[in-house]
């Protein structure tokens, strides 16, 4: 109960609806920013619609990113924690808000089409560096946040796999990191849980978890090889190149400073050095993402930590140095009031606050989820599908050799094969096992067979390719696709 009681008192009352405003305020106007998602639907589709129920009021709902917003929230936590446990003084604090907060808030958006510096994907990583201090600092807290670290440890594959290597590399690391600390009761305690994780769960899922492991295995195995876009040179004039140099530098940049910090003689920081080895770490292994395909997108969406790591080492320096200089007498709660008045101020102002639309929210949203498919869709889309739908309306299944993997939903009817996703496959062996599968297969959803665009299927799979050319005819053509039937 200790304990509990413990983490209630945390934050105060204000605190927290000072960082829900920061967080929900900093995102600017949502309802205007979130554009098309044209992956659903190419050209087709648009999240933010009107809705009409009966002769009454007409509501809009706008497709809200979650995830985003449980990343503030993470980030938020991130540096407040750092700060905290540091045992800085009341100056110090406030000191620490004012310039960090938008920058760390600011590392995603509400954009869908934009690309983030701190993905959604990084959230199980965000956990572990934040439960991090709480193992260090709080011993009563320490083993049950091990214990969840060590069960979430195959958990986490299931939300990213690139990610999930890491959380796994870092909690090796904080086994030798245990180990030196001759803490092995706590070691104990996350090679069990490590355990139990990896046993437990394969169990329960039975032969679920035998598929996952084999794709698992398979894109580990072909992505880069299917999708892989060579590194560019960060001393040359290739594209991406200013990019990747300036990321790279960032991350020696945080491993030498961090390093030099963790060895220093200063032992008033002991804490703040171990926090800024583990974010160099984090900075280290996250570059990874962009090996692979080293495209813009991936290097921009490695730079998260690292900019965490610029921003959290010079503001804990520059404010330790005018915490010696300042003397202010000041009321925090007063302080915590004055900072929401003039947030939501702000907000209202600035930032389109609409009441209306969070008071109503609920309906709108019903409303939303309701809806019937083709009105999220254009009238000729739909004119697509239920020509589709007619011609194979006695069979049981269709394929796709398409990347439009979301035609299956639209149809009403499963995939014939359990690829479903070809744009994710390639290999000579998956493409064998694929045509295996095409046996009793009688209708292809197909690119158009003259497509050969870099990620069709028909540019990809020339294997599976040359069997549909074979085995089967064009049966109707459409604008975007190309119905295929077997010979007779």
């Amino acid at each position: 109960m200790q304990s509990i009681t413990h983490i209630l008192e945390i934050f105060t009352k204000n605190q927290v609806l000072q960082i829900i405003t920061s967080i929900v305020l900093h995102s600017k106007t949502v309802n205007n920013n979130i554009k098309k998602i044209e992956q659903i639907v190419p050209n087709k589709c648009n999240n933010k619609r009107r809705h009409t129920k009966g002769n009454d009021e007409t509501y809009e709902f706008n497709d809200i990113p979650n995830h985003v917003f449980i990343n503030k929230i993470f980030c938020f936590f991130k540096l407040n924690d750092l700060f905290a446990f540091e045992k800085c003084d009341i100056n110090c604090l406030i000191m620490a808000r004012s310039p960090n907060i938008p920058l760390k808030l600011s590392l995603n958006d509400y954009n869908l089409s934009s690309v983030d510096q701190l993905s959604y994907r990084d959230i199980p990583i965000l956990i572990l560096v934040i439960l991090f201090p709480y193992i260090e600092q709080k011993k009563f807290l320490a083993y049950p946040i091990v214990i969840f670290l060590g069960f979430t440890s195959l958990l986490v594959f299931f939300w990213s796999i690139d990610r999930a290597i890491v959380f796994n590399l870092l909690l090796i690391i904080l086994l030798f990191y245990f180990v030196i600390k001759s803490n092995f009761k706590l070691f104990t305690y996350l090679i069990i849980s490590l355990f139990f994780s990896y046993i437990l769960f394969p169990i329960i899922l039975g032969d679920e978890f035998q598929y996952f492991l084999s794709n698992s295995m398979n894109i580990l195995r072909e992505m880069n090889y299917i999708h892989g876009i060579i590194h560019p040179n960060p001393l040359s004039s290739e594209e991406n190149s200013s990019r990747a140099l300036k990321t790279i530098l960032i991350i020696i940049f945080s491993i030498l400073v961090s390093l030099n910090t963790f060895f220093s003689s200063d032992k008033k920081i002991y804490f703040f050095q171990k926090i800024l080895l583990l974010i160099s770490i984090c900075s280290v292994l996250s570059y990874l993402y962009a090996l692979g395909r080293s495209d813009g997108p991936h290097i921009r969406s490695t730079f998260g930590f690292p900019m965490i790591f610029i921003s959290t080492y010079f503001i804990f320096y520059i404010l330790l140095f005018f915490q010696n200089k300042l003397s202010l007498n000041i009321n925090i709660q007063k302080l915590n009031v004055l900072i929401l008045i003039l947030t939501f101020f702000s907000g209202f102002i600035y930032f389109n606050v609409n009441f209306n639309q969070i008071i109503s929210f609920e309906k709108r949203f019903n409303i939303y989820i309701n809806q019937e498919d083709k009105r999220f869709l254009s009238e000729d889309y739909n004119l697509l599908l239920n020509d589709i739908r007619y011609i194979i309306e006695d069979q049981k299944c269709i394929q796709l050799f398409t990347n439009s993997a979301i035609m299956p939903y639209l149809l009403k009817k499963k995939n014939c094969t359990k690829y479903y996703f070809v744009w994710s496959i390639g290999s000579k062996k998956i493409q064998k096992n694929f045509i295996k599968e095409l046996k009793d297969v009688k209708f292809i959803l197909s690119d158009k067979i003259n497509d050969y665009h870099p990620f069709s299927p028909n540019k990809k799979l020339p294997i599976v390719k040359s069997y549909i050319e074979t085995n089967y005819f064009k049966y109707k053509s459409y604008e975007l696709f190309d119905l295929l039937k077997k010979n007779e």
